[in-house]
């Protein structure tokens, strides 16, 4: 089966796709952990879950919006509680510093229970 070509034009530039197809990569998420130090009614996470990411894949990641991302970029940090994993969440926004510009952004989104002076 042909995969059909995206059409080109002026709404499509604007959204950011190309004339080859491909789109800007300006941002990337990063779920550092499933837990959580809340239990609320709502959210799909579980309390008690105890997957983290892999150092590594937070770095491969990070590797790729270095080398394929479009300025200015965007690194958002998430979970469950994102500060539960506070040394991966520190080695990630200190490497997306090293290579982000001034106009780029790193986001934390906390719970802000876990919040004191070292964040």
């Amino acid at each position: 089966m042909e995969v059909p070509a995206i059409p080109s034009g002026a709404a499509f530039e604007r959204a950011g796709v190309s004339g080859s197809g491909r789109c800007a990569f300006r941002g990337l998420s990063l779920a550092l952990t499933a837990r959580c130090n809340l239990n609320c009614a709502y959210c799909y996470q579980r309390r008690g879950a105890s997957r983290d990411m892999e150092p590594r894949v937070a770095d491969l990641s990070l590797r790729v919006l270095e080398e394929r991302g479009t300025r200015p970029l965007r690194l958002e940090l998430t979970g469950g509680e994102p500060l539960l994993s506070w040394e991966l969440a520190l080695a990630c926004a200190r490497r997306f510093r090293s290579f982000a510009d001034t106009q780029s952004e790193c986001i934390l989104a906390t719970n802000g229970l876990l919040l004191n002076g070292a964040v």
